[in-house]
């Protein structure tokens, strides 16, 4: 289920972006990347199995005929739509059924000022390279607060809920795989500030301090942190063993995420995150993505522990830097 909705909804969005269509994902599917995930309603109540994407567009001329041009790619019938004498984008609510999903494209969202006013506080998203904008949790709460229906009030009590656990400051959310059986994941909230934590890692006197699990060293060969840049180390074991290690940096922004990937074996991409979740506060995270779930597995009963002691080894580190 998860996977078919993963999907579908970057094959929507690659076909807008394709088309050039301003977009923001808003409704359920925006809940969901904000953690609050309830099931899509038929017309009657009734629990169902069809997706349903809410995109608000940017309602211009322009817009609203590159988002014709998306939808005639993906097969439907929009001479209808092409051909009306007078149409009005800021009045177009354009509905769109496939045999897998559905699709509504809004104009104006109840509560908010404006596409543009709200554009600018979207969190940008990136699976697969495919990128897309997601309805901010700030302003998904104002549409809640202007309906009285129960659903929207159980809703806005679930995203105040987790406004208050949550302290997203980063704009992009970057997932490199949209298959999770391919994926470690391993995260740890860290009593000191983003800029500190970043810092350990971006420099390597620092870095080769912590790297690894407990009782590793570390001999840094090469270590050039900007995209194309290479990184090689040998990681000495606690029982004399010598690991050698190789990989290319993919992407690097500061105090936010670094990605690589690695050209010596076992073979894996990597992301680490750092989330600012106070000014003294930060979380982060390590992701490994595999090709297939068998490699992954190969790994996973001892790379999650592992993970752990490297944290461990990090905080150790960071107390001498703060």
């Amino acid at each position: 289920m998860y996977s078919d909705f993963i999907e579908h909804i970057l094959k929507v969005c690659k076909t807008l972006n394709s088309c050039n269509v301003e977009f923001i994902i808003v409704g359920g599917t925006a809940a969901g990347f904000h953690g609050y995930n309830r099931m899509t309603m038929d017309p009657y109540g009734l629990p169902t199995s069809k997706h349903d994407f809410d995109f608000w567009f940017n309602p211009n001329y322009e817009n609203y005929f590159n988002i014709l041009k998306a939808m005639k790619s993906l097969g439907k019938d929009v001479s209808r739509l092409e051909n009306e004498s007078s149409p009005n984008p800021k009045k177009s609510f354009l509905k769109f059924e496939f045999e897998e999903f559905k699709i509504d494209f809004l104009p104006e969202i109840k509560g908010l000022n404006s596409f543009a006013d709200s554009y600018s506080n979207t969190i940008k998203s990136i699976i697969d390279t495919i990128e897309f904008r997601i309805l901010s949790l700030d302003d998904l709460i104002k549409t809640k607060e202007t309906d009285s229906r129960s659903k929207d009030s159980s809703d806005l009590e679930a995203f105040t809920q987790i406004e208050k656990q949550r302290f997203l400051t980063s704009t992009t959310i970057y997932f490199m795989t949209s298959k999770p059986d391919c994926e470690i994941f391993s995260s740890r909230m860290i009593n000191a500030p983003v800029a500190i934590v970043y810092q350990a890692f971006a420099n390597p006197l620092h870095l080769k301090e912590w790297w690894g699990p407990e009782g590793f060293t570390n001999t840094i060969h090469e270590f050039d942190l900007q995209p194309g840049g290479k990184w090689r180390l040998t990681m000495h074991g606690p029982e004399k063993g010598n690991y050698e290690n190789e990989s290319v940096f993919k992407t690097v922004e500061p105090n936010k995420l670094i990605t690589w990937t690695r050209i010596s074996k076992p073979l894996f991409d990597m992301e680490v995150g750092f989330q600012k979740r106070s000014e003294t506060q930060t979380e982060i995270s390590f992701r490994m993505i595999f090709e297939t779930a068998d490699e992954c597995n190969k790994i996973k009963g001892f790379a999650a522990p592992k993970n752990e002691e490297n944290f461990d080894r990090l905080e150790q580190e960071l107390l001498k830097m703060v």
